[in-house]
């Protein structure tokens, strides 16, 4: 009876903290989805939509402009069935989707490191798939010496679940092969003489792998049977793989405007209309050729992809496209919870990849935390493969902040342990004494930090913006309470940060007409709008000067 009540007040203690952090996950996306309310939907979402409807509206699957796998097309269209068809809806069921992704990777993290504190940290993110390889290859001496039902059960149904992940989008599928390795070197412990051992063994170490293969062939194969019916050819899952290997390599046909001649390989592809398996066979074979003959050209892409792999891509895409009004809680929330996340999880994950599979003494780790096991049957292996796979695929291809999504579940984890160790942190060495380890996890630390800033100096850009803004806000105060001379005072300061701030420019103009001085506020207003034609604010006050004269055809 005491016993069960433990359990009862472990599971209350356990629900009470991931019910909140589901709050937070669904508060947070509730208020981007509503932030995107008036945004149009983009161009692979356009089309997964249009082919959704189509489905709907004629029973008829239309493939994409680029081969896709089907099952977000097919989600897309029960959405639409059950609820409706428009887009802030079809958000909103994809938004409550996403929040309950926490529960996966708190469940990981648990698998992982057996601690409560060490979970919470990390619940955030999607890894249904990887807690159930983790579960299938980590079972307790008892469990691998009966053979354990409920680790087949797990690796089956892992492999469910990645033929599942691979027909929503294929960069799934390598995932297969690495967890296969991976449970297949698990230790197996079984009983007999010696050469009974060895066969029973190496018998019941195919098993697992076998299972988790064999479920996923069972999801793909019947997509792979239709395309071969539709194309009479083998294509696995799709042709995105082979096409983006020609579009994002295309050296010869670069120019400064498309500087990986994705246009001209498009043109060639589109050419041939639907046949597909034709397209897969001209891009595989052009794109092999492009690369092995541009060695230089492809070397020099790497690097430029490799940069803007750990760059900090809101903040670029802020700087870049300043004509785009943000709210400034949107701007903060890109800040901290986009750029912020990725740093805490690109940092925190490299410590904790370095750190995970050593022996810590519990005083040391603190109460409830475990390392998982060392050598190659740590799970650790699998996740940083995992990662390498996709910074490979991502260099090999081009960068987009979407591509590095599937790293977040693999890193969460890790950045979850490595930041509960530094919260623990004494003396530097004491991260992982006596092994030299921390040394390592400084020198990735640094190794990454250094790219970053190669890509773009964000820390001398993030000081001139600060104190930018901080000047702006002092001439908007000096404004509301009409003195111009401050107003100029800060707005030209402002201006001096960065000379291409339309802001600045507006509050010039503003301190200009308190003091009367209309010409000056009027070729301030025009300095704006050449600096950045797109701005709002200085149109309007232009506007506003024009209709107070009487021309409204001008204003």
């Amino acid at each position: 009876m005491i016993h069960a009540k433990r359990e009862v007040g472990s599971v209350a203690a356990s629900a009470l903290p991931l019910a909140l952090l589901l709050a937070v996950a669904l508060g947070l996306r509730l208020l981007v989805w509503r932030w995107r309310e008036f945004y149009p939907l983009g161009g692979d979402e356009q089309e997964y939509l249009n082919a959704a409807l189509t489905l709907l509206r004629e029973r008829r699957y239309v493939e994409l402009q680029f081969m896709r796998p089907p099952v977000y097309e097919l989600f897309l269209a029960g959405s639409i069935y059950v609820f409706d068809s428009l887009v802030q809806n079809l958000r909103l069921v994809q938004a409550l989707i996403s929040a309950f992704t926490v529960v996966p990777i708190y469940a990981l993290t648990w698998e992982l490191f057996h601690s409560r504190r060490v979970a919470l940290v990390a619940g955030f993110g999607l890894s249904v798939a990887l807690w159930l390889i983790v579960r299938a290859g980590q079972g307790s001496a008892e469990q691998r010496t009966t053979g354990n039902r409920r680790r087949t059960i797990d690796a089956a149904l892992a492999g469910l679940t990645l033929g599942a992940l691979a027909l929503t989008r294929s960069v799934a599928l390598p995932l297969v092969g690495l967890a296969a390795l991976w449970l297949l070197v698990q230790k197996q412990e079984v009983s007999g003489g010696e050469n009974e051992k060895r066969t029973k063994t190496f018998v019941r170490r195919l098993v697992l792998p076998s299972v988790l293969v064999g479920c996923t062939l069972l999801i793909i194969l019947p997509w792979t049977a239709r395309n071969f019916v539709t194309y009479g050819a083998p294509i696995l899952i799709d042709t995105t793989g082979a096409e983006n290997l020609w579009l994002d390599n295309n050296a010869s046909a670069a120019t400064p405007d498309d500087l990986l001649g994705r246009e001209a390989a498009k043109r060639e592809l589109y050419a041939l209309g639907d046949d597909r398996a034709a397209r897969q066979t001209l891009a595989s074979r052009r794109g092999v050729e492009e690369i092995t003959g541009n060695g230089g050209w492809f070397a020099q892409k790497v690097w430029g992809e490799a940069k803007k792999f750990f760059a900090l891509q809101h903040f670029d895409e802020l700087r870049e496209k300043r004509a785009i009004w943000v709210p400034p809680a949107a701007i903060w929330a890109k800040i901290l919870l986009g750029d912020g996340l990725w740093l805490v999880l690109l940092f925190g994950g490299s410590i904790g990849f370095t750190i995970s599979d050593l022996r810590f003494t519990e005083e040391e780790l603190g109460p409830g935390i475990q390392n998982p096991k060392s050598k190659i049957q740590n799970p650790v292996l699998l996740f940083i493969l995992w990662c390498f796979y996709i910074l490979a695929t991502s260099l090999l291809f081009h960068v987009e902040l979407r591509y590095r999504l599937p790293l977040y579940p693999a890193l969460a984890p890790f950045a979850a342990f490595g930041l509960v160790r530094l919260a623990a942190w004494k003396r530097i060495e004491k991260l992982a004494p006596g092994t030299g380890r921390s040394a390592i996890a400084l020198l990735a630390v640094g190794a990454i930090a250094t790219i970053t800033l190669l890509h773009r100096p964000y820390l001398s850009q993030s000081w001139m913006l600060a104190n930018k803004h901080a000047a702006l806000g002092r001439a908007e105060r000096a404004l509301s309470r009409g003195d111009a001379a401050t107003a100029q005072q800060a707005a030209s300061a402002a201006l001096a940060r960065d000379d291409s701030s339309a802001l600045a420019r507006v509050a010039l103009a503003r301190a200009a007409l308190l003091r009367g001085d209309r010409a000056s506020a009027e070729s301030q207003l025009d300095a704006a709008i050449v600096a950045l034609a797109a701005h709002p604010h200085a149109h309007l006050l232009r506007g506003a000067l024009l209709r107070a004269d009487g021309d409204l055809d001008a204003a």
